[in-house]
């Protein structure tokens, strides 16, 4: 019987503020819509992806970091903490060259991590647009994090699972 893993070599702990209750952070997340499909209850594809590091590739997949690491279900992590991205809890500069150089701007200038779930109208991006999700998840793969070419299924499938969130 395999040793179970200690709690001290999660990578999760790393990302998560001083003072948060870990096993709290860990072990709770906000709530997600089930989604229905032919089969009955499923996990549809762009969930996966959404949680899968080698989406976003380079030094995210290396670090273990998903859009669900700042994205909880889609919605903001008021504990990540990133050492040199992120300022407070639950702030990450997406402007920062550690991931990505594209968008690299030489400043430090985290911002509170968004809900993707949020109505519309509050959103980063809007969920409605013909092709303005899509172009969106793109940019924050490729330009971001200097992730592999996603290709048109990938996007597509994430674009469909951010839409169904609420």
């Amino acid at each position: 019987m395999p040793a179970p893993l200690p709690v001290d070599g999660l990578i999760e702990l790393s990302w998560i503020a001083d003072g948060a209750d870990a096993a709290r952070v860990l072990t709770e997340q906000p709530s997600i819509c089930p989604f229905e499909t032919e089969n009955g209850f499923d996990v549809p594809p762009g969930e996966l992806l959404f949680n899968s590091p080698l989406l976003l590739g380079g030094q995210s997949a290396k670090a273990g970091i998903s859009c669900a690491s700042c994205h909880r279900n889609g919605r903001g992590n008021p504990n990540f903490v990133f050492q040199g991205v992120s300022g407070a809890p639950g702030t990450a500069d997406v402007t920062h060259g550690l991931f990505g150089r594209a968008r690299d701007d030489d400043a430090f200038n985290p911002v509170k991590i968004p809900d993707l779930a949020a109505p519309e109208g509050h959103k980063i991006v809007s969920r409605v647009e013909p092709g303005a999700l899509e172009e969106f998840l793109y940019a924050q793969i490729v330009e971001e994090f200097d992730g592999p070419e996603p290709s048109r299924r990938t996007i597509s499938d994430l674009a469909d699972y951010l839409r169904q969130l609420s």
